[in-house]
């Protein structure tokens, strides 16, 4: 039980930093030529719509597929490669925004990003390993992804609404 809860945590987490991405979708290109992994706009374009949807995919597979090889290696895939940007990143001393969920006005501690992302790495295979017989049925657990998107979704926009209000009161 502990390894699902784990499991609609990272999808969670997943979902919200797709959807704050996909609402913000310039300031996350922004970030990724930041990186200085790739400079190509059509790439960074369409990498951008890429990763959003692999995190969807990601945690549509923690809560639907989990017990499948694949819904292991894509979202620690995924997080393998953020380390790896992050650690060049640290390399290359370069002080940045990563956006991972949507606006922000601070600069990413890199190495702080580097330890959250092994972090996230860890839990997946943890719940991949300790994972429980199938809990509830496919229909139940579409169910349960909705839930877990729709309150990822209020959140984002929570979220974005409370940046835009702190952002107006230190204009003012």
């Amino acid at each position: 039980m502990i390894a699902y809860l784990g499991q609609l945590f990272l999808a969670g987490l997943f979902l919200i930093s797709s959807i704050s991405k996909f609402l913000d979708m310039n300031e996350f290109r922004m970030s990724i030529k930041e990186f200085g992994v790739v400079q190509n706009k059509q790439l960074i374009s369409v990498g951008s719509y890429v990763f959003v949807l692999i995190e969807i995919m990601s945690a549509y597979l923690l809560i639907n597929n989990f017990n499948e090889v694949i819904s292991l290696i894509i979202p620690v895939g995924m997080m393998s490669l953020f380390v790896m940007v992050f650690i060049k990143v640290i390399f290359e001393k370069k002080e940045l925004k990563c956006n991972c969920f949507g606006k922000s006005d601070k600069g990413t501690n890199n190495t702080y990003a580097v330890i959250r992302n092994l972090t996230i790495i860890g839990l997946i295979v943890f719940c991949w390993i300790f994972q429980a017989e199938d809990l509830f049925t496919a229909s139940d657990n579409f169910l349960i992804f909705t839930i877990v998107l729709s309150v990822s979704f209020i959140i984002c926009c929570l979220k974005d609404y409370f940046f835009e209000k702190r952002k107006e009161l230190k204009d003012a």
